[in-house]
């Protein structure tokens, strides 16, 4: 296999705040190929979004970067200046922010803040960065674009806007595009239309997609392979079918139960019971413990993180960091048959 684009290691953020220290991320670790999508799902708070913005250093007030190196293609990004990782930013990495209203400056036409993102990156005229910023409206497919590109943000549409955050994400033909909950508060049919523009531009452009989701059915419609996060660090990881085939881990499980399944109307669902754990104080083994069913003495202690080479009980393709995964653990119980 070829090495990756991006080669995360022991990432650790925390923020400091008036009530204490939250760590936020700990100890993640990740790798992306070209071409791939990756997604990071888990639920809120789980660390998925900090994990990201740490790697181009947007964090909010009182984020701290502890430890950890970022390899992008031969570059450890949170060694780089502010200055030299700016270059990177909308550059060489594209980001589709989970509020295009907030994300977008409001007083500037669509097309002028595309413009300028050209005009910073590729030193190129006011003219032919017009034209740029035609060719990509056409691109995430928004109708009438010599048109549109003079209107503002508020003027379109939730789902148009999030076009106009993919096109700008894409100005510069960026090797990663990180889409930070790109679907949150749309519509059904425009979640499908945005998530099928995004592989499509991936098939097309060949570019590396990092999708941050809370929502399973996202990633088994996009993603090829997935990352579950809880309590700031990785439970789980596998290739999507894998994942939905054979989950591993009692939180996976727990969230594939949750799902509503159309074909089993008037069954209750199974929520994740519990809530998720203060990470001023989490616990002090598996941060999933205090919720889980299965549950054991030794989960008091962090469990490593077991691959398909070190455990009868994964897949080759799979990771879990669970203490059922040794196989001197407790054989895992039968599911309940429908």
């Amino acid at each position: 296999m070829t090495a990756p684009l991006l080669s995360l290691r022991d990432l650790r953020t925390e923020y400091r705040t008036d009530r204490g220290v939250v760590q936020a991320v700990r100890g993640v670790e990740l790798t992306l190929h070209r071409g791939e999508i990756l997604g990071l799902v888990g639920e809120s708070g789980s660390g998925k979004s900090v994990t990201c913005m740490s790697l181009l250093k947007l964090l909010k007030r009182g984020g701290h970067i502890t430890s950890g190196t970022a390899d992008f293609d031969g570059v450890d990004l949170l060694s780089l200046s502010d200055r030299a990782l700016t270059r990177v930013r909308g550059d060489r990495i594209g980001v589709i922010f989970q509020d295009p209203m907030s994300a977008l400056n409001p007083t500037m036409t669509v097309g002028r803040q595309i413009v300028e993102v050209l005009m910073q990156h590729r030193r190129i005229g006011k003219n032919a960065a017009r034209a740029r910023a035609v060719e990509l409206f056409k691109l995430v497919r928004i109708p009438s674009p010599e048109t549109r590109i003079d209107n503002y943000p508020h003027e379109f549409s939730g789902g148009m806007r999030q076009r106009v955050m993919i096109a700008i994400a894409l100005a510069c033909e960026p090797d990663i595009l990180i889409a930070d909950e790109p679907t949150t508060a749309l519509d059904v049919t425009i979640q499908r239309q945005i998530l099928a523009l995004l592989k499509e531009l991936r098939d097309r452009l060949g570019m590396a997609i990092i999708l941050v989701t809370h929502d399973l059915g996202v990633i088994a419609e996009t993603a090829d392979r997935v990352m579950v996060l809880y309590g700031g660090q990785v439970m789980e990881e596998a290739p999507v079918a894998d994942l939905f085939a054979a989950p591993q881990h009692p939180y996976t499980r727990g969230l594939l139960a949750a799902i509503p399944d159309p074909r089993l109307a008037g069954r209750p669902l199974s929520p994740v019971r519990g809530s998720p754990p203060d990470m001023r104080s989490p616990p002090p083994g598996c941060p999933f413990a205090p919720r889980c069913p299965r549950a054991m003495r030794i989960c008091a202690t962090p469990p490593p993180m077991y691959d398909g080479t070190e455990s009868a009980r994964l897949r080759p393709t799979q990771r879990s960091r669970c203490w059922l995964a040794d196989t001197n653990a407790p054989a895992p119980t039968p599911e309940p048959a429908e």
